[in-house]
């Protein structure tokens, strides 16, 4: 009996120095999790030019808010809904099937990007407006769903389809030479700036702006001119 006694208060004593490891354990884990969060959060703190968490944290008035910084789901709801009725019961109809398929594709855009800046979650940016960045999210939403519907169909069809957006895509465009003659200022030319209005056209402009918006997203200079340069290579692997 006292064997089995000594056995049980020995069984017991284990148990208990394991409970006690493995809480030391556990504090020990918390603590080290809590102190690295806190080094994460100073980096954070020092590597960005703005601390975004305190600025979505911090609310002037949360009681009585502004009308523009107020939710408006329900007005929202009732326009979309009068919007629709318009349309169903007292709009003519157009026998026409292409502006028709155009007509359904704006007014499903419309809608949904209407939706996403009411009911979507605020991102980082506050300034100027939540909705704003709402909208941006939504449209970028869009644009990659209609993307993954174009990856499954074949380049004909898909060329088609883009017809409907822009009559003039799929004409073929004269070549032009970009290289050819470098002078910003041509003094042999009657023009002399002949090059510069010859030269920047649309797509230097869209290269710019592409450039300028990922500068904003990466704020680095030497990735976002990597990516630049091997879209590049990338956009003249598919010509």
């Amino acid at each position: 009996m006292e064997v089995v006694d000594g056995a049980m208060q020995a069984v017991d004593g284990a148990l208990d120095n394991a409970k006690n490891a493995m809480d030391n354990a556990i504090h020990r884990i918390k603590k080290e999790v809590k102190l690295q969060k806190q080094k994460s959060d100073s980096m954070c703190r020092l590597k960005t030019a703005h601390n975004w968490q305190e600025e979505k944290e911090r609310v002037e008035d949360p009681d009585a808010p502004s009308y523009f910084w107020r939710a408006h789901t329900v007005t929202v709801l009732l326009v979309m809904i009068c919007l629709l009725v318009y349309t169903a019961l007292f709009e003519t109809p157009v026998e026409d099937s292409t502006y028709n398929g155009k007509k359904g594709f704006v007014a499903a855009l419309f809608f949904w990007v209407t939706l996403g800046m009411t009911i979507m979650p605020d991102g980082p940016f506050l300034r100027p407006h939540p909705a704003l960045w709402r909208f941006t999210f939504a449209l970028g939403i869009f644009y990659e769903l209609l993307l993954i519907y174009i990856l499954f169909q074949t380049p004909g069809d898909a060329r088609k389809l883009l017809k409907y957006i822009d009559a003039d895509l799929g004409e073929p465009i004269p070549e032009k030479n970009y290289a050819g003659n470098c002078k910003l200022y041509d003094g042999d030319n009657e023009d002399p700036w002949h090059n510069i209005k010859d030269k920047v056209d649309i797509f230097i402009v869209a290269h710019l702006a592409g450039y300028w918006c990922k500068t904003l997203i990466f704020r680095d200079w030497w990735l976002s001119t990597v990516i630049s340069i091997m879209f590049e290579f990338l956009e003249y692997t598919l010509e």
